[in-house]
């Protein structure tokens, strides 16, 4: 993946796309799995090439002022099921002002012209943690608008090293055991 800064991720916040519709919207331990997850259908918007999402800290098991290692990844069906890794960067959640922000920018890699992910942004307001990526082309695109050649079937993940320890965790460097 050739990422400067990697992770351990320990929590995972996935938004699923298949067919034309939601498929899978779920937090996760990555220890425990998708099997067992801390959060079913949050809240969430697709608009063009953003998707939005809000989950409450509480729900992940994040609380107010605690630093945490964050990046993403978008897997595509498309392409050889193709991995779209994004540079990590460090977030406090806090909701004073913009400490509370992270945004992290990433170049076009992918060869789908939609998924390839632009840029993520985190911001914690009250109790809440706000999720937002932006990618090329149509995040969320209709059956008739995936690119010919391609599947719809898209899922992102905001991932994040809740106890900033990259030992532990899936390693942004690496999906499913390969880097």
């Amino acid at each position: 993946t050739g990422l400067a800064k990697p992770i351990g991720a320990d929590l995972v916040v996935q938004f699923g796309w298949r067919d034309g519709k939601p498929n899978g919207l779920v937090a996760y331990d990555i220890l425990v799995g998708d099997d067992s997850p801390l959060v079913v259908d949050y809240a969430f918007s697709v608009s063009g090439d953003t998707i939005n999402a809000v989950i409450a800290l509480a729900d992940l098991g994040l609380a107010k002022g605690q630093s945490v290692g964050y990046s993403a990844f978008q897997e595509g069906a498309s392409d050889g099921w193709a991995v779209d890794w994004v540079e990590s960067e460090e977030l406090t959640l806090e909701s004073i002002g913009l400490p509370g922000l992270a945004e992290v920018g990433d170049p076009k890699d992918m060869a789908d012209s939609s998924g390839d992910i632009r840029n993520l942004q985190a911001i914690v307001q009250g109790d809440n943690l706000f999720l937002r990526m932006t990618v090329d082309g149509i995040a969320a695109p209709s059956v008739d608008d995936t690119p010919e050649g391609m599947s719809n079937r898209y899922y992102y993940h905001w991932v994040f090293d809740t106890d900033n320890d990259v030992a532990t965790g899936m390693k942004n460097d690496a999906y499913e055991g390969n880097p």
